[in-house]
């Protein structure tokens, strides 16, 4: 009888086990609808501005991350048509486009933004019409924005941190799949899973010596 027991909780223990381990991750694919006219979009948005990335600093790696994660790019701003006074301002994005962040800053290079949210935390996406300056879509959309203005608010928002990027590669980061659970975590589930399983195990053991006795 006792075998019994212990081969019906080994299996559990092993199947609830393989289900946290191997449970697919959790995608939630980015759709966009299709952006309004530029002038009602430019009135919809907070900011639109053209800037150069000084500083992306990723979220700090924890136990649970998701693609939501807060991005935060740090901008020298050349000109603006909305929302933006100061030389310097800093834009959040999702940390993956599975959550429609916006996944081509990069260092060094100069991009159109269009940001909503707050003033205080501006906010941009794969949805909008952000895009790196030169490519055809940032060269029609300034085309029809009209004459922009020069921030003339100097601040000084840097932090030393330069020289990050996006990339998984240079940050160590996966930035795909959608996951939302980290290995860590799902290790400590089997962890507990495998503790309860033994507790049960134990707690049918005595039961059963205590009835022979």
């Amino acid at each position: 009888m006792m075998r019994k027991y212990i081969m019906a909780f080994l299996c559990f223990w092993l199947l609830i086990s393989g289900v946290i381990a191997l449970e697919p991750s959790e995608a939630g694919a980015c759709s966009c609808a299709e952006p309004p006219p530029i002038a009602e979009d430019v009135e919809r948005k907070t900011a639109v501005f053209t800037g150069t990335v000084l500083e992306i600093e990723l979220p700090r790696q924890g136990l649970v991350r998701s693609t939501a994660d807060s991005v935060q790019v740090l901008f020298e701003v050349d000109a603006a048509w909305k929302g933006v006074d100061a030389t310097q301002v800093v834009v959040h994005t999702a940390r993956s486009s599975d959550s429609c962040g916006y996944e081509g800053f990069e260092t060094g290079r100069s991009y159109l933004v269009f940001a909503y949210g707050a003033p205080e935390k501006l906010e941009t996406g794969l949805c909008e019409r952000t895009s790196p300056l030169g490519s055809a879509e940032a060269d029609t959309v300034i085309a029809q924005l009209g004459e922009a203005h020069m921030p003339v608010n100097k601040v000084d928002l840097t932090t030393g941190a330069s020289g990050q990027d996006m990339s998984a590669g240079a940050t160590g980061q996966d930035m795909t799949s959608g996951e939302t659970r980290s290995f860590g975590f799902r290790f400590s589930a089997i962890i507990a899973v495998s503790v309860l399983s033994l507790i049960v195990v134990a707690l049918f053991a005595w039961r059963s010596t205590s009835r022979r006795s």
